[in-house]
């Protein structure tokens, strides 16, 4: 037995898929993000014939596209536990996820900083520390 708060060697994120247990509640999962999908895309739509660019709303979508894929690819893994290619994406894609939440929540406070500090949070300076954390957050997506 390992020592408290020390992982297994071959420990991944949400453990190593059960078909009891993984592929009712994946299944339920998908439907809530095709229809969060869904919704989101008919609002960037709403808002694009008005005239407004509401990138918020494409970058959820994309982020419930993701979660899609990647409770489909767990089941798919659920199904065959021994195919590691499965393994492997099923994990990008889980580190794809959570990568555009980062970035929805890195715009989100880019507004905010500008709008409740107008003068310091739109200089030049913090625009360009704004556009190196985005850059770090990609660095990272990649290196992980």
């Amino acid at each position: 037995m390992l020592p408290p708060g020390v992982k297994a060697p071959n420990a991944v994120p949400g453990g190593i898929p059960d078909q009891k247990a993984d592929i009712p509640v994946c299944g339920v999962l998908i439907a809530f993000f095709a229809i969060n999908a869904i919704i989101h895309l008919q609002i960037f739509k709403q808002n694009k014939t008005q005239g407004r660019l509401f990138v918020f709303s494409m970058l959820v979508f994309g982020f419930c596209m993701a979660r899609i894929t990647t409770f489909s690819i767990r089941i798919a893994w659920a199904k065959n536990p021994t195919n590691r290619d499965l393994a492997i994406t099923a994990q990008v894609l889980l580190s794809a996820g959570v990568v555009l939440l980062f970035i929805v929540n890195l715009v989100c406070a880019q507004r905010i900083v500008g709008a409740l500090h107008p003068v310091t949070g739109r200089s030049r300076s913090v625009r360009y520390a704004f556009k190196a954390y985005y850059a770090s957050i990609i660095a990272i997506l990649v290196m992980g």
